[in-house]
């Protein structure tokens, strides 16, 4: 009598989990899924890019330290777009100095 009523409380379980385990299946992907949809849908609706953060001729430096020591110096310029095999390229130029008490280091 004991072993039948054991049968069916574990029976009862395995589909206590099975349902809490669907209900947590369905909750969780009805969101993602909604979600899903809904970012698909508003793709259309990005405005366009306005134009390039940056322009030729802009120089851009930053200088580097360690702590209280000069560590360096980086340079990064835009140069006029230029063509490669048929592409228009950007064209970007990047020059780093280190110091020389740095260099002694590394």
């Amino acid at each position: 009598m004991i072993s039948k009523n054991k049968k069916k409380v574990i029976e009862a379980r395995q589909e206590g989990i099975y349902r809490g385990l669907t209900k947590s299946v369905i909750l969780i992907i009805l969101p993602i899924m909604f979600l899903t949809f809904t970012l698909i849908s508003g793709a259309d609706k990005v405005p366009p890019a306005r134009g390039l953060p940056f322009q030729p001729g802009e120089k851009l430096t930053y200088r580097g330290t360690w702590g209280i020591i000069p560590a360096g110096e980086l340079t990064l310029e835009v140069f006029p777009q230029e063509t490669i095999n048929g592409i228009e390229a950007y064209h970007f130029v990047m020059i780093t100095k280190t110091s020389k008490l740095v260099d002694l280091i590394y």
